[in-house]
């Protein structure tokens, strides 16, 4: 079998084995079922808060088969998503942070008593996150997510002894403690912090995976003008997740965590009223 990198004599810095597992964890292969959850666009655009009006055929730059082609995105569509993506830094970004402090502390210990240490203190994240997120549509694309994440991180992406030995403590208490449901936010920024990354970037891959499943979610709903379109939309996007993050980002107190956009909360909890369903959530 061939071994990879084992006779290579020049050692790779760590940067460059983060940037790699960075663009692992937000490549949208990567299976964790996010493509599965549209964070409410598909609620918001069948109760009528989004619509996607075709333009005058006249003016479309087709006309094979009386075919309507959008010539621009949707502007309904941009703002919610826009509202959506600090919803989701407002409720989740001090979380993610607080999950990356805990995990970052004491990084050499793989003693039995720190793997138990820190796993208790992501229980108290993983409660607290339970209590605050009232939406249980959100709680189920949450959990759904984060079990998912949990595994992959456990078996593909963890390389440390010590990284291995608490996400599988984790993943054990998820599966035998009544309580705790693995809530994909904690569970983010805590796994990412035993990773190696910093608190920072791990904050930025979190709105980066928000704001790519909004924009995808919004092309297969045809919500905007196509997947080539799309691409240029979620690049727009990257200022504007910088001025968010600035906003919410490193939020040590958890008791200031709220949602900015409830009107989308609250359309995202209608969704499995929803008669017809291209999502799970």
């Amino acid at each position: 079998m061939m071994q990879f990198g084992t006779n290579r004599k020049r050692k790779r810095s760590n940067s460059r084995d983060n940037t790699i597992l960075e663009w692992q964890i937000i490549d949208s292969a990567l299976p964790t079922g996010g493509f599965a959850h549209s964070l409410g666009l598909e609620a918001a655009a069948q109760l009528g808060f989004i619509f996607y009006k075709s333009p005058d055929i006249s003016k479309s730059t087709s006309r094979k088969n009386n075919l309507q082609v959008p010539t621009e995105n949707n502007p309904k569509t941009i703002e919610y998503i826009a509202l959506a993506l600090k919803g989701v830094a407002s409720q989740d970004l001090p979380f993610v942070f607080n999950g990356s402090d805990i995990a970052s502390k004491d990084e050499q210990n793989t003693e039995t008593d720190m793997v138990e240490k820190l796993a208790s203190e992501w229980e108290k994240l993983d409660k607290l996150y339970g209590v605050i997120l009232t939406n249980p549509v959100a709680k189920r694309a949450s959990i759904s997510q984060g079990i998912a994440f949990a595994r992959l991180a456990k078996e593909g992406l963890a390389s440390t002894p010590r990284a291995k030995m608490v996400i599988g403590e984790i993943r054990k208490r998820i599966s035998t403690k009544d309580g705790l449901k693995g809530y994909l936010a904690p569970l983010f920024g805590f796994i990412c912090g035993l990773l190696g990354l910093s608190a920072r970037q791990t904050q930025r891959m979190y709105l980066y995976t928000a704001s790519r499943d909004l924009v995808s979610a919004a092309v297969r709903l045809t919500l905007c003008m196509g997947p080539i379109a799309a691409v240029g939309l979620q690049k727009s996007l990257a200022p504007f997740i910088d001025d968010i993050l600035e906003s919410y980002a490193d939020q040590k107190d958890l008791m200031k965590t709220h949602q900015s956009f409830p009107l989308g909360d609250i359309l995202h909890a209608s969704h499995d009223s929803l008669r017809n369903k291209l999502f799970f959530t």
